[in-house]
């Protein structure tokens, strides 16, 4: 039998009002859509599979603000139930980008679709129909996009800046080599000490200009392999002086004899992590360090006793440009360039609350990236 022969196909009401009933619903449930059918008061009056898998709460003649009002929370659309009132008085349709759920602790984006439900016979809307799509991956998918391409961005001016800063601390260091002879003939140590220490600090930023080249060309090259407590040390000796004047004190719990690290970036993400838990406590608090070793990894956990994150900034503090602090105070690349150096060790920095008071950052590095 050939599909184009109707002749020999039976005719719909041969099949009889039930099986074809149920032929309808089985049709609705195999679609990917959610769908929730409303009478003209706006109370569910069917659904399909998809829907009741997303939206397990659904109930027959329950009002859909009711339904919607658990799960939706979304600033663009604010109380779009109230938008609904057009479709079922007026027979207006209704669509709507980008709609926000929250599902089981978990957030859902839809794109929603509400078309009046019209009665033929006399003419006139008596409910709506309205179809949910969930598009959580594809509003993730394209988020992911524009991180990469705000990072290759980043990356390029990094790589002017870090061009344009080269020259000049050349031309430094070189006069400082002069002078420091000069002094030393004179067996003047006072002076020379100071120059030793303008010249450790330069080449620091000889160092911080080289990863920044590297963090824009999205490579690393071999570098010494240390103890990652003289990183971390480094790291609280150049913020030094910002600790003291805060009054914040470091609380040092290291497990001794860790294996070595690459020294690479390192010391840049600690920096970042230090000055991210002093900016959240202001003045007065304490930092703790501990380092350990756990399932061949080397773990890391800064802790303060600062506010804390909201849960909802806790997701986002990693992004490219996010940032909690206040206009001019923060560029929001600190954090995503920490992840970005960390996940080049094949390692991964994670963020929580603590239990009593504040926020851990945990730094978990393979051992085998030293071989890298």
């Amino acid at each position: 039998m050939e599909l184009s022969d109707k002749s020999s196909l039976p005719p719909l009401k041969t099949l009889g009002e039930n099986r074809l009933a149920r032929i309808r619903k089985d049709v609705l449930d195999s679609l990917s859509l959610a769908i929730i059918i409303l009478n003209d008061k706006k109370q569910v009056i069917g659904h399909n599979k998809t829907a009741f898998e997303s939206f397990p709460q659904l109930r027959d003649y329950q009002a859909i603000d009711e339904l919607m009002g658990l799960y939706c929370d979304n600033a663009v659309w604010g109380n779009w139930q109230d938008r609904l009132e057009p479709v079922v008085v007026d027979g207006k349709e209704l669509k709507l980008h980008s709609v926000e759920f929250k599902i089981d602790g978990n957030s859902k984006i839809f794109q929603l679709t509400a078309m009046p439900l019209n009665d033929q016979q006399f003419e006139k809307s008596i409910g709506a129909i309205i179809t949910l799509e969930d598009i959580t991956e594809a509003v993730e998918a394209r988020k992911q996009l524009e991180t990469i391409e705000r990072f290759a961005a980043v990356g390029k001016l990094a790589g002017k800046v870090a061009h344009e800063l080269n020259n000049p601390i050349d031309g430094i260091l070189r006069y400082l080599n002069l002078a420091m002879r000069i002094l030393e003939t004179e067996k003047l140590q006072k002076p020379i000490d100071y120059l030793n220490k303008s010249k450790t600090g330069l080449m620091r930023m000889v160092q911080i200009i080289s990863e920044l080249l590297d963090f824009s060309r999205n490579n690393s090259n071999p570098i010494n392999q240390v103890s990652i407590e003289s990183i971390i040390e480094d790291s609280i000796k150049t913020l030094e002086h910002r600790l003291v004047a805060g009054e914040i004190s470091i609380q040092r719990n290291y497990q001794p004899k860790l294996p070595s690290v690459r020294e690479g970036n390192l010391y840049q993400v600690f920096c970042n992590l230090l000055k991210n838990s002093m900016d959240a406590m202001q003045d007065q608090g304490e930092i703790s360090i501990a380092t350990s070793l756990d399932n061949e990894h080397i773990k890391v956990i800064f802790s303060d006793n600062g506010p804390g994150v909201s849960q909802e900034n806790l997701n986002k503090i990693f992004d490219p440009f996010f940032t909690t602090k206040k206009q001019g105070k923060g560029t929001g690349l600190g954090l995503a360039i920490c992840k970005d150096i960390i996940e080049k060790y094949n390692g991964r920095i994670t963020a929580q609350n603590r239990a009593d008071q504040g926020c851990e950052f945990i730094v978990i590095l393979p051992i085998e990236s030293k071989n890298n």
